[in-house]
Parts: C-alpha cells; sequence; structure tokens
C-alpha cells in the first residue's frame, strides 16, 4: 500500500521543500509545475503543464488528469492533494490590466478549485487530505498586491465553502496562510538590509523557514480523521496580530 502526494507548484522554493518532506517519509510525490530547472534533483514523478492552460483549454485538462491517475499506484492507503502553484503580477491600481487578473486567478485559486474537481472520485475513494496554500496578503497586504491578494483572499473562501461539500466523502480540506518565507524569490526581491528589517516586523524576529512550513502542512495532511475541515490556519510569526502604530515605531 502506497501513500502518494500530488503537489502543484513543486518547482518554487516552497514547492521543493514540501516535496522533499514528503519523499523522505516514503510518499511516492506527483510534482506538478509549469517547467522544472536544474534545482529540481528529487527523483520522482514530474508533469509539466501550465495552470492557465488547463483552466482555459480541455484538452489540456484532460491530459494533465489522465497523467496523473496513470502515476498513482494500484494501492493507495493514503492521498494528499497540496495546492501550492501560484504567480505574482505586481501592479498598482492604474496600471492593473485584466489579463493580470485573469492569468492570476486561473492559475492561484481556479486551478485549486478545478484540480479538486476533476479528482474528485479519486479524493473520495481514499478520503484524501487536501492543503490549499494561501498567504497573508489575503488579510493584510500591501500596495501593488491588489491581483495576488484578491486570489488568495479567493482562495480561502472557496476553502471553506468546499469543505461544507466535501466532508460528505470524508475529504478534508484545509488552507495555509504564511508570511513571509525564507525562499530565492524573497531574497532576490530584498537587500540584507530590507531582509533584516523584515525580520524585525514579526514577533518572533524571524522569517518563516520553507522546511519548517512544509513540516507543518504535512502534519496537517495527516490529521486522523476529519474533523478539522474548511480552516484556514496561519504560520506568520504572529505578525497578523501585531498593530503597527507611530507609538510602537518610535520604540524601535
Amino acid at each position: 500500500m502506497a501513500k502518494v502526494a500530488i503537489i502543484t507548484g513543486s518547482n518554487g522554493g516552497i514547492g521543493r521543500s514540501l516535496c522533499k518532506k514528503f519523499i523522505d517519509d516514503d510518499y511516492k510525490v506527483i510534482a506538478i509545475d509549469k517547467r522544472f530547472d536544474k534545482r529540481f534533483n528529487i527523483s520522482h514523478s514530474m508533469i509539466e503543464v501550465d495552470l492557465q492552460k488547463f483552466i482555459e483549454d480541455g484538452s489540456t485538462k484532460k491530459t494533465l488528469i489522465n497523467k496523473i491517475k496513470n502515476l498513482l499506484p494500484k494501492k493507495i492507503n493514503k492521498l494528499v492533494l497540496i495546492n501550492n502553484a501560484a504567480v505574482q503580477i505586481l501592479n498598482p491600481l492604474q496600471k492593473i490590466k485584466l489579463v493580470d487578473l485573469d492569468k492570476t486567478f486561473k492559475i492561484n485559486t481556479f486551478s485549486s478549485l478545478f484540480l479538486i474537481q476533476e479528482l474528485l472520485g479519486i479524493l473520495a475513494k481514499y478520503s484524501a487530505n487536501i492543503v490549499n496554500i494561501s498567504s497573508i496578503h489575503a488579510k493584510q497586504s500591501k500596495k501593488d498586491f491588489i491581483a495576488y491578494a484578491a486570489s488568495k483572499a479567493a482562495l480561502e473562501s472557496i476553502t471553506k465553502n468546499i469543505s461544507i461539500e466535501l466532508a460528505q466523502f470524508g475529504i478534508s480540506i484545509n488552507c495555509v496562510s504564511p508570511a513571509a518565507i525564507d525562499t530565492n524569490m524573497l531574497k532576490e526581491g530584498l537587500s540584507p538590509k530590507k531582509l533584516k528589517e523584515l525580520k524585525s516586523f514579526h514577533p518572533t524576529n524571524s522569517i518563516g523557514n520553507p522546511e519548517e512550513l512544509a513540516t507543518f502542512v504535512k502534519n496537517i495532511s495527516e490529521q486522523d480523521g476529519n474533523f478539522l475541515n474548511g480552516a484556514v490556519l496561519n504560520f506568520d510569526g504572529a505578525i497578523s496580530n501585531l498593530l503597527n502604530d507611530p507609538n510602537q515605531s518610535s520604540k524601535k
């Protein structure tokens, strides 16, 4: 009997950590991303697909679902689906375009919903656990993040709503909402000074570790039973509980 984890957005910093965490525990990982680069050096089943096309094109959707089904072992005793794929298009209100919103929602939100829909029979058969990866931007955001923040807020809403329908199949679906995570993407966008400053904004005086996030997600996906269902769980160094005001800033 095999344990299987289907993980989208596998080639990013968080995605690679998720894949490694499950593989280290003898899961068969089916990794999905638009492309895989040389940093992705874990041996398992990889599917290259543009999730925007998965939403737009029926043929691409059918091909992806068939590939996933063909990679599944005949006997499974644990099935996990992690919707981690995301794109981040940053623009201020004056410059945002419909095409930006269209792409962002198709990848960040709709791909999760329709992947669950297409795999529902299999997910129900094995009482699967689903974890959607959201973002602190769903509730607390900043300038230029309109498309990204809205797509993640929608993902959280979808998680809560479809948990009501999936519970009847014994499926558990929850959402993890991380704050800043120490990935190459984060480091590339910040100077060492800004990175240090970002740490100080968190009450823990730290930035999230991708390996620790992967452990957290895996623990949620392996819960016994399905009573934890439709929850949005923060992984944010307590920053979502912190009110920044002038008096507080002056004490730094």
